[in-house]
């Protein structure tokens, strides 16, 4: 559960951002990526059929290719005159039409600086334990959106200042905005008001950004190649663990933030 809070929030950020679609082209590492993207959704399933009746003939079958050159996974499942299970999902252009189906659950998270996004259906569920599609867009729809991250000309980067704190000790870390670009740009200032964290899936600080506040940040010119970096800290932890830090910066490119994570250990 812990995961859970990011995932709701980059998954509400694919669903709201459809409107900045960009023209379409797909270079081949993407295409690679978003391939690599569907075996693994294929494979996952294909290891986890045993549990769920409806995936019984689930197969390599499923397989097929859009007319993008991306896979899709296309399945059907006939069981006398109940009606059929079925669901397909597959990465397409953005602009594309959506592989809706009347009576199903239909799916569409967007990507729009790849220009791409997850599209399909399913059966609408009749019981919390039937087979759910949704989970493995979850899991790696945060893979996708990672990969989007490099699309963004500034690079957020997290860094704590040691591996290892101690109980009671602050988990002091640095956050770093690079210039990307070949030429000089405008960012706000790195404060409280413009990064947003969570700690082990808890928020620290507000949950959302203030757009006022935000505006009332200091612009920065930020050269070619050169970085802005500040110290921020959370509460000390009480009891030993380890967890992810994640941060998402203000300040948008076409609709979506930068984000970092990084992974910290409490010891006794």
């Amino acid at each position: 559960m812990k995961n859970f809070k990011l995932i709701v929030i980059i998954l509400s950020l694919i669903l709201t951002a459809n409107c900045f679609a960009q023209d379409f082209k797909l270079d081949d590492q993407t295409k690679e990526f978003c391939n690599e993207i569907m075996t693994g959704i294929f494979n996952d399933i294909l290891n986890e059929k045993g549990q769920f009746k409806e995936l019984a003939g689930f197969s390599s079958d499923a397989l097929k290719k859009n007319d993008n050159g991306i896979l899709s996974i296309d399945y059907e499942l006939k069981d006398g005159n109940d009606a059929p299970f079925k669901f397909l999902l597959t990465i397409a252009n953005i602009s594309d039409d959506s592989y809706v189906k009347p009576g199903y659950k239909n799916l569409n998270y967007s990507f729009p600086l790849l220009s791409l996004k997850f599209t399909g259906h399913q059966n609408i569920l009749l019981n919390k334990d039937d087979f759910d599609i949704q989970k493995y867009i979850q899991k790696y729809g945060i893979k996708l959106w990672e990969y989007q991250q490099e699309v963004i000309p500034y690079k957020m980067e997290l860094k704590p200042l040691k591996e290892v704190f101690k109980v009671g000790e602050k988990i002091e870390f640095i956050v770093t905005l690079t210039n990307k670009t070949s030429h000089n740009i405008v960012l706000k200032e790195l404060n409280s008001n413009t990064v947003f964290f969570l700690f082990d899936g808890v928020a620290l600080g507000a949950e959302s950004f203030d757009k006022s506040a935000v505006s009332k940040s200091k612009d920065i010119v930020v050269k070619s190649g050169e970085s802005i970096s500040k110290p921020f800290a959370s509460d000390a932890y009480t009891g030993a663990r380890e967890f992810e830090i994640s941060g998402s910066y203000a300040l948008t490119y076409k609709g979506i933030r930068p984000t970092a994570k990084a992974k910290v250990t409490v010891i006794p």
